[in-house]
């Protein structure tokens, strides 16, 4: 495994430390903005011995992976600190006031790790079977699982002047699996709204 972060070298060996005091995990596998060639993206090509097709990247951030959205599992941000929920916005209080960690079966790391060993299970069992031996595939199968059966509406998200299926988020709900519709139907199982007086709102509203 190896580190990318686009924090300075001296930040990222202090986290280094914190997280693999022993060298067991990362040992000195850690690429920091110092080793970018763009302090602003992250790419495979500074990771030494990268394969594409066989990496998988874990990040909290999709927008700084723009060559490698096949290889990326986004995650939600592990925010412990109080500083941490400050600088993104959170106005709660951190589990570290609270004195606890999240919870075991459904935190942001917990997650992150059931989708981890389904997509290294169902890799290698692809390869074994020689099926498969590119990692992007099996991260978009299982992608493609997290909404199937849905079928989605959006209402007041995508602009009428807009070409529907274009649209980030009609992209995003197809790579995971759902069938978008234009309209409110029978078909229809989830309403997507920015406003809840909406038509397309009500009829979910009413048709539970």
């Amino acid at each position: 495994m190896s580190v990318y972060t686009l924090g300075d070298r001296g930040y990222a060996r202090a986290v280094v430390k914190l997280l693999d005091l022993d060298g067991a995990y990362f040992g000195g596998r850690v690429v920091s903005s110092d080793e970018s060639t763009r302090r602003d993206r992250k790419s495979l090509d500074v990771v030494p011995g990268a394969d594409a097709a066989a990496v998988v990247i874990l990040d909290d951030s999709s927008h700084v992976w723009p060559e490698h959205q096949e290889n990326l599992i986004l995650m939600d941000r592990y925010l412990y600190f109080a500083d941490s929920c400050r600088t993104f916005g959170y106005r709660v209080r951190s589990l570290a006031e609270l004195r606890r960690d999240e919870r075991e079966h459904d935190g942001a790391l917990a997650v992150a790790l059931q989708v981890l060993t389904r997509v290294h299970q169902g890799f290698f069992d692809s390869v074994l079977g020689g099926r498969c031996s590119d990692v992007r595939e099996v991260i978009r199968a299982v992608r493609s699982e997290v909404l199937r059966g849905c079928t989605v509406a959006f209402s007041r998200v995508i602009l009428l002047e807009d070409v529907a299926g274009d649209h980030p988020m009609w992209k995003l709900a197809e790579q995971l699996g759902a069938v978008c519709a234009a309209d409110a139907d029978a078909t229809v199982t989830h309403v997507v709204a920015l406003d809840p007086g909406t038509d397309k709102a009500r009829w979910a509203r009413d048709n539970g």
